[in-house]
């Protein structure tokens, strides 16, 4: 059976944003993909039968963007390709404008983030200009579809998800946190302070640990690694700095509590975060603030709920250990095993992929 040729756009590097690998991952038996994306300086991530073209990253923002759709229209102007698969980046209706129609699909990974309303309505508008210029939508969620504006007709949702990893993981006696993703407003300092408290109170009926994976401004990091020193954790809470996927499948398997904190905030409500599908189908008992898409998945089965302060953060952790006993891997997994990269790949992006 001869395989179809798609070309997948993401300025992300490879390996580097999980949807995108899994995506790779799960439909390399039926496609031959090529992958561009920018050498941001990370290690290189392969995946076998895959090509992956990495450009420089140039200094000057113009000179950028015009190598960047030049090498993205010269590859596809080869004729080898049936399908384009981008993710959304700014102006990329210049790329979408100079290929014909019928082959263009637009994946948008997020709504505007601004603090501004204004600056929110201007940049979602700007999406939804740029999809203009493209045959197929896909999103992530169905009240960010709204938000934005986009048509059903025209616009799929395509969810995040994660692998299932297996583990015999039933033992909630030692209490392992992890927190992955970005540090960019997201106060992960409050989680120390919440975990401090609890540290100080529990250390002695229950082995504790804490470890954060990310990276952010100067002005996030310098808040994380103050918050362990003022608490003096240093020796119970670790910050690792940015990694790769890979690097972090150890702790995926090891550790038992995920953090998915996120501020509550209207311009986030509707953001899916990739990681409260990561930690449950690890296994992991999720702590995650209340906002609209974490309360779809975290229940009573697989997590508890807070708020974005350090005190419901310590409830929450506190809740978690008392409840300890009561979670159960399997029913954890089992919780969002819709959600395995998998059968998203199978059920949703193929079709997408499919149509004419």
């Amino acid at each position: 059976m001869r395989k179809k040729k798609l070309l997948i756009i993401n300025p992300g590097q490879f390996g580097y944003q999980s949807g995108y690998y899994y995506y790779c991952k799960y439909l390399r038996e039926d496609y031959n993909i090529t992958f561009i994306c920018y050498d941001q300086g990370f290690p290189k991530i392969e995946l076998q039968d895959v090509n992956i073209i990495y450009l420089n990253v140039l200094s000057n923002k113009f000179k950028r963007f015009i190598s960047w759709r030049k090498r993205i229209l010269k590859e596809w102007q080869t004729g080898k390709y049936e399908k384009i698969f981008m993710v959304y980046f700014k102006l990329c209706f210049l790329v979408g404008a100079s290929i014909k129609s019928g082959n263009k699909i637009l994946d948008i990974r997020s709504g505007s983030l601004k603090k501004s309303r204004l600056a929110r309505l201007l940049q979602n508008g700007q999406i939804l200009f740029e999809s203009f210029f493209f045959d197929r939508i896909t999103i992530l969620s169905e009240k960010l579809r709204a938000k934005i504006g986009f048509s059903k007709e025209k616009c799929t949702l395509l969810p995040l998800g994660a692998d299932i990893i297996e583990t015999n993981r039933n033992d909630f006696s030692v209490l392992k946190l992890l927190y992955v993703g970005t540090l960019n407003k997201r106060n992960i300092h409050q989680t120390i302070e919440g975990f401090s408290r609890f540290y100080k109170e529990f250390k002695s009926p229950v082995k504790i640990s804490y470890d954060i994976f990310g990276y952010g401004s100067d002005e996030d990091e310098k808040c994380v690694k103050e918050s362990i020193l003022k608490n003096n954790l240093q020796g119970v809470v670790k910050f690792h700095g940015r990694v790769n996927h890979e690097q972090l499948q150890p702790y995926f398997k090891n550790c038992n509590v995920g953090v998915s904190y996120i501020p509550m905030k209207k311009y986030y409500d509707f953001q899916p975060p990739t990681k409260t599908f990561e930690y449950v189908l690890s296994g992991m008992i999720c702590i995650a603030t209340s906002t609209y898409e974490n309360k779809r998945l975290v229940s009573h089965v697989n997590g508890v709920l807070c708020k974005d302060n350090s005190e419901s953060f310590y409830h929450a952790l506190k809740t978690a250990f008392l409840r300890r006993k009561s979670f159960d891997y399997t029913k954890i997994v089992s919780s969002l095993k819709f959600y395995e990269w998998s059968n998203i790949v199978k059920n949703t992006l193929m079709p997408i992929l499919e149509e004419k």
